[in-house]
């Protein structure tokens, strides 16, 4: 469901076209132990998903689905160079699987998004203080924390402003191996802003 409007809705908000045009499959994988994985071209998905009208209500594909899709672009396009680098794809593709949400079912959504993100970050600060872009930062700092972070940083340089450094940022980069400091060059080069101080 939506997979149709994730596609022109991302290709719109990130501003590049999807990469591989000839296809994009999904498909259900029994016993899968994972939630979904994205490869290229194509996703993979727990069975479990494969839900009528009644059983949606309770638990559906449709976040899942944008998170996999938004790897297309986070993760395939352009590609983590090391595990510390990890955040730049699973983050991402977090944070326009919330877009998505506020999309198709409203802010109210967008918000509980990040309320959960909040909490979970919190939570795993409770343990160690390692940050986002550490390699061993797992999936809290990964995901929700990572997309929170990413939700700053359009809120430091307004989102007209993000939206042209990631375009840049992808562009400049596609189909190549990439780092925390390729993303920050993105916004110093396309919008002259030095943000160092963040990424401290």
């Amino acid at each position: 469901k939506y997979t149709s409007q994730m596609m022109d809705f991302f290709e719109k908000e990130i501003g590049i076209p999807y990469a591989w045009k000839t296809t994009y499959s999904q498909i259900p994988v029994q016993d899968f132990m994972f939630g979904a994985m994205e490869n290229t071209t194509a996703t993979v998905f727990g069975d479990f998903y494969s839900v009528d009208a009644r059983a949606y209500l309770d638990r559906n594909y449709v976040a899942t689905n944008a998170h996999e899709l938004a790897h297309m672009w986070f993760g395939d396009l352009i590609t983590a160079r090391s595990a510390s680098d990890i955040w730049l794809q699973e983050s991402f593709a977090t944070h326009y699987q919330w877009l998505f949400d506020r999309e198709a079912f409203g802010q109210d959504q967008f918000d509980w998004n990040r309320k959960n993100a909040t909490n979970q970050a919190l939570a795993a600060s409770a343990t160690d203080q390692k940050a986002v872009g550490h390699s061993a930062g797992g999936s809290t700092r990964w995901y929700p924390k990572g997309a929170f972070v990413i939700e700053m940083i359009k809120s430091v340089v307004g989102r007209d402003q993000f939206n042209r450094a990631v375009k840049s940022y992808l562009e400049k980069n596609a189909y190549k191996n990439v780092d925390s400091n390729e993303l920050l060059i993105a916004f110093q080069d396309v919008l002259g802003l030095s943000l160092n101080w963040f990424w401290d």
